[in-house]
């Protein structure tokens, strides 16, 4: 799989040619390396008899430019319909002429596209001609922009076609050309293709270097375009420790990449994900793994990702096989091969039947493992013979087709010519009907005119009376929605402040809560219960309306566990609530809509600064002085002189009935001056700054480290005044919940 793997990871900078998959339009690759997109030159507005028209009216005024564009016009026309042949016949048509005329930019712009038809049709030694053809031709005309595409696409075409050596050599020849250029986002591709060279050769140390400078590139750019090269520097970095078998960090580079991929490009997101998969088969987490695979193969079915569905299987295939279930095994294995048949995925088929093979073997079924090998190998002896034989053939095609283009200029000339006699004749009596009629049609379009704009206006009179009427009916309604929210609000803050509040028990603390709506489905809680203090920061499924009942029904239980039947331990707390939930909600079937909460409580006894806590879906952050001891072995962010550590919940919800894990307790020693932080993921996942992107959880911990010296009541302050200053005037995306306590 470490080939196949290396293959499905460039597999990020193509899509599939005719079944609607279109990259990010920011994403330098789309004009780097995705050659096959061609559905950027088949924007045509014209028919195809109109587009023959022109043709012919260009034959007739021997104008060889114009001939040139009405040829090319109709290739693209056939690109857009995906009739790839009949593009290329009009393509090459178009070639030939401006290349008997010696016209040099005709010449590039059909050589350009008769590149990007043969990349299309997955023919790669024949479109490498028109590639180093096209280079050629653009280095003589200077042409900066064909020189920035043709480099990095040649190295793709020259390392799928196996010629690691010229793919060197052009990869070099990319980034030298890409420094002198200052192109920093281009000479960033570049560096990742010749790490992902270097990696395939076993160079690792050069490959990491590539991707170390690609970074160090990065890191001094500021446009949000440069989001999708940190993504593919990241499975970069991600490959490179799959190779060195450093899975964890592997894990994480693709978990950055996700991050990137999920709010631009899901196609993207889902193969990093099954990547992710992957790396859990390596690490032996089998249920992990084939669970994933599980939940992103009927997603990518949906979005008719091919590739990615045929990785998928492939994946699950030999997972299967490692944990010895043949018969799964084979059903995915054949899986794989009707969807990479389909797609035309050579190399997937080859491995699908390699692992047939593999497990026929092991059952015993000697026959089927030696058809299946026999397979394997025809398809990897035929790859070259075919490409041989389709040379051959495009030799024999250009030959047919310039005798049938001279054919066609002989009858073109002799048409011609008839018709210039039939010309002479009718020139005058022509040109007077010609005047007629287009003094008539000035008359009729004239008048057409005058009563389409009367009636325009009446329209236009008509839908403004109608706006305004709809207008008022909102305003009230808006009114009436707006006054009926207020009062829910107030009945809100009755139920949910019966608990005591958090600075009368901890002084030097701090509760933001920020609502999406007028009514939030974020609350805290806080209970003193003899010589421990219980707090609790919630998020409960939606915002509005919705999520401040489930905040009143999570109030509730809180209480009714805690001072109805006496239970103290954050864990039992969660339990006793998961089984009210339960109870009140009676949800039972798996594919309803889910409604439940996010929460992490705590006990906090302050003689012996015990801190208890459990969590379902949310974790606590401590941030304690670097010189002091750690609380917990999982520090996601370091400062100067503070470090900011979390503890991790229970991956499960409030409300989860058909997955009901016990929820963990957690035990921690504290020391004076630590700081205590619970909040929910409204602030973090809330888009605005300069850019419009997320705000990251990366980014608020960091914001926390430089405001933990501070007062409470100043560290509250700062916080609102970031996370208003970051939305703007963008809409909130969620409540926000944040509560701060010092020891």
């Amino acid at each position: 799989m470490t080939r196949t793997a290396f293959w499905f990871l460039f597999m990020f900078t193509t899509s599939a040619f005719g079944q609607g998959i279109c990259e990010h339009p920011d994403d330098p690759q789309y004009y780097l390396v995705n050659y096959r997109m061609l559905a950027n030159v088949a924007q045509q507005n014209k028919s195809l008899e109109e587009i023959d028209e022109e043709i012919a009216l260009a034959k007739e005024s021997k104008t060889i430019s114009r001939l040139h564009n009405a040829l090319l016009n109709k290739g693209k026309y056939f690109i857009g319909t995906n009739q790839l042949d009949e593009a290329l016949i009009a393509i090459n048509t178009a070639y030939v002429h401006s290349l008997e005329q010696g016209l040099e930019h005709q010449i590039l712009e059909s050589t350009t596209l008769l590149s990007k038809i043969h990349l299309a049709k997955d023919l790669r030694i024949e479109s490498l001609e028109y590639l180093h053809q096209g280079l050629s031709l653009s280095k003589q005309l200077k042409d900066s922009a064909s020189i920035s595409w043709y480099l990095p696409v040649i190295v793709q075409a020259e390392l799928e076609t196996g010629n690691i050596g010229r793919a060197m050599e052009y990869a070099l020849m990319s980034k030298s050309y890409f420094e002198q250029t200052h192109d920093t986002l281009s000479l960033i591709y570049s560096l990742l293709q010749l790490s992902a060279i270097h990696n395939q050769l076993g160079n690792i140390t050069s490959s990491q270097e590539c991707i170390d400078k690609s970074e160090s590139l990065l890191s001094s750019a500021s446009n949000n375009v440069y989001s999708y090269a940190e993504a593919h520097i990241y499975m970069a970095q991600a490959d490179l420790h799959i190779v060195n078998n450093k899975l964890d960090d592997a894990e994480l580079y693709c978990q950055r990449a996700l991050e990137i991929f999920n709010s631009m490009d899901k196609l993207k997101a889902l193969r990093v994900e099954s990547k992710v998969a992957e790396i859990l088969c390596k690490k032996r987490r089998y249920s992990q793994g084939e669970n994933l695979l599980k939940r992103i193969l009927p997603q990518q079915s949906d979005i008719g990702d091919f590739t990615g569905q045929a990785y998928g299987y492939l994946c699950l295939a030999n997972l299967q096989k490692e944990k010895g279930r043949y018969t799964e095994s084979m059903l995915n294995y054949r899986q794989c091969l009707r969807i990479a048949n389909l797609a035309g995925l050579t190399d997937l088929v080859r491995h699908a039947y390699k692992g047939l093979s593999q497990v026929n073997s092991i059952v015993g079924d000697i026959a089927s493992a030696y058809t299946n090998l026999s397979h394997y190998t025809r398809i990897t002896d035929s790859l070259f013979n075919a490409q041989k034989i389709s040379e051959a053939n495009k030799l024999e095609e250009n030959d047919t087709h310039r005798q049938h283009l001279e054919q066609l200029q002989l009858k073109n000339m002799e048409l011609e010519n008839s018709k210039e006699r039939i010309n002479r004749q009718k020139r005058g009596q022509t040109f007077l009907v010609i005047t007629i009629g287009l003094f008539i049609a000035i008359i009729i379009l004239s008048v057409r005119e005058y009563m389409h704009k009367r009636n325009a206006n009446e329209l236009l009179i008509a839908q403004k009376n109608v706006i305004e009427k709809q207008k008022k009916l909102a305003d009230r309604r808006t009114k009436h929605l707006t006054e009926s929210l207020n009062y829910a609000q107030r009945m809100q803050k009755a139920i949910l402040m019966s608990s005591q509040s958090l600075q009368n028990i901890f002084p030097e603390s701090f509760t933001l809560l920020i609502p999406k709506d007028i009514v939030s489905g974020d609350f805290y809680w806080i209970q003193q219960k003899d010589d421990s203090i219980l707090f609790a920061l919630a998020d409960c499924t939606g915002h509005g309306v919705p999520g401040a009942l489930m905040s009143v029904i999570g109030a509730y239980s809180l209480n009714k566990v805690v001072n109805d039947q006496q239970i103290n331990s954050p864990g039992d707390v969660l339990q006793h609530v998961n089984s009210l939930f339960e109870e009140h909600l009676k949800q039972q079937d798996p594919n309803e809509i889910f409604d439940g909460m996010d929460i992490a409580l705590c006990s906090y006894n302050p003689k012996v600064r015990e801190l208890k806590y459990s969590g379902a879906n949310l974790p606590i952050h401590i941030c304690r002085a670097n010189e002091l001891a750690q609380p917990t072995s999982t520090i996601i962010a370091k400062g100067k002189t503070h470090s900011l550590y979390s503890v991790r919940p229970t991956k499960q919800p409030i409300g989860s009935f058909f997955e009901n894990k016990a929820f963990k307790n957690h035990s921690i020693s504290l020391m004076e001056g630590d700081t205590i932080y619970l909040f929910t993921d409204g602030f973090s996942d809330q888009f605005g700054g300069p850019e419009g992107r997320k705000f990251k959880s990366l980014q608020l911990y960091k914001l926390i480290l430089s405001i933990t010296h501070l007062s409470l009541d100043e560290q509250k302050a700062t916080l609102e005044k970031t996370f208003s200053s970051w939305k703007g005037n963008l809409t909130q995306v969620d409540d926000v919940g944040f509560l701060g306590i010092r020891v």
